[in-house]
Formats: structure tokens, C-alpha cells, sequence
């Protein structure tokens, strides 16, 4: 796995690097597609942005914020978790569609990160949830079905604004390994495990 995301990250040092143009005046280039490469991230979110956001619109006043967490772990326990909330997540779906008769339609986004002081990681749900009920139904669900103990004061639920549409749609970690001091930052090590864990794994999934 080491050597993969070594080749990858050497792929992404060439991304954008050489741009043709064509004798009818069309230009050309190379992306890498990587996770952590900000020029790939632009394009990766402003697709999200075209695939979601009329589906996000037409549920108007309905739209809810949803932040669903659990307990920060170490960092080769990171995709286990994120499997373990991932086995969580869909058997909430389903209770609510089979016993509680209230379809979930949403759109959930995975995010992940690091807490320097502790060397500890903080996977997490960002949704958005059509209906109310929908919302609050997946949070108490959540509390009895989350791989970890939770806290109800760390599930949230709010009416979507700006700010809850910028936290679904922005990268699914911080791609900084400084703070804006530049004193101390997430920092490469932690970044390669966070990519690593998070291989082969969908950061954004439609649901219902």
C-alpha cells in the first residue's frame, strides 16, 4: 500500500504539468485525480456540486444539516471505523424505512481529522437530509447504533444554510500540514495515514 500511494503521490507532482494545445485551438492536460491534490479537488467538488445540488434545492425548506460522530481513534484503526459507521449508517437507513416507515433520502459525506495533540483521528458523517423527521430519526437512531459511545450533544441537527452546504461539499480532510501561523498543522505523516485508510472508500454517497 506504501508503494501505491508513493507512485500516486509522484503522479500528482505532474498534474496540470503539461497542457497541449491543438491545432483548432482546443487545450488539453493531464489530471492526476488524486484526493490530496487541490487542483483535483476543485474540479472533484464543483462536480459534486453539479451532481447534487438541484436535488438539494428542489427539497427547499425540508433540507436538514446533519453531523453524525464518534470517538476519535488511531490511525490503523481509521478504515475499521469508518467500515464499522458505514454498517451503522445503513442499518439506521433501514429501521427507518422497514419500522418507522419514513424513507431516508440524503446525501452523505465522510470527513476525517486530526487531532495533533492526542495523534488521534476523527472520522465523521456530514448529510444532508430531506424532512425533519428524516433528520431526527437518524440521529436517535445513531445514538443506539453508532461503533462507539457518543455523546447526543455531538449529533447534530439543523436547518441547512450556507455554512452546512460548505461543510458537505468541501475536501474530505484538510489538505494543509500547517495552521494559517504556520506553527503547526495537520502535518504529512498524518495526512499519507489518513489517505491511506481512507483507499477505496466513497467520500460522497447518494442515499435513497
Amino acid at each position: 500500500e506504501g508503494g501505491y500511494l508513493k507512485r500516486a503521490y509522484g503522479r500528482s507532482l505532474d498534474c496540470t504539468n503539461c497542457i497541449t494545445q491543438e491545432v483548432d485551438g482546443s487545450v488539453h492536460t493531464h489530471y492526476c485525480g488524486s484526493r490530496w491534490c487541490m487542483v483535483c479537488n476543485r474540479i472533484r467538488t464543483a462536480k459534486a456540486i453539479h451532481a447534487y445540488l438541484p436535488a438539494v434545492e428542489a427539497w427547499g425548506d425540508d433540507a436538514f444539516f446533519v453531523t453524525l460522530t464518534v470517538q476519535n481513534c488511531v490511525g490503523w484503526e481509521l478504515k475499521k471505523t469508518i467500515q464499522a459507521m458505514l454498517k451503522a449508517f445503513t442499518s439506521c437507513q433501514r429501521t427507518m424505512k422497514r419500522t418507522m416507515g419514513i424513507p431516508l433520502m440524503a446525501i452523505r459525506k465522510i470527513e476525517v481529522t486530526y487531532n495533533p495533540i492526542t495523534d488521534t483521528y476523527h472520522p465523521h458523517f456530514h448529510c444532508i437530509v430531506n424532512g425533519e423527521a428524516e433528520a431526527e430519526a437518524l440521529r436517535f437512531l445513531w445514538l443506539d447504533r453508532a461503533p462507539t459511545n457518543v455523546s447526543p450533544l455531538a449529533q447534530d441537527v439543523r436547518k441547512l444554510d450556507n455554512t452546512g452546504m460548505i461543510e458537505v461539499f468541501k475536501y474530505f480532510t484538510k489538505l494543509l500540514t500547517t495552521d494559517k501561523d504556520g506553527k503547526k498543522g495537520v502535518g504529512a505523516p498524518s495526512l499519507n495515514v489518513i489517505f491511506s485508510q481512507i483507499k477505496g472508500l466513497r467520500t460522497y454517497q447518494p442515499v435513497g
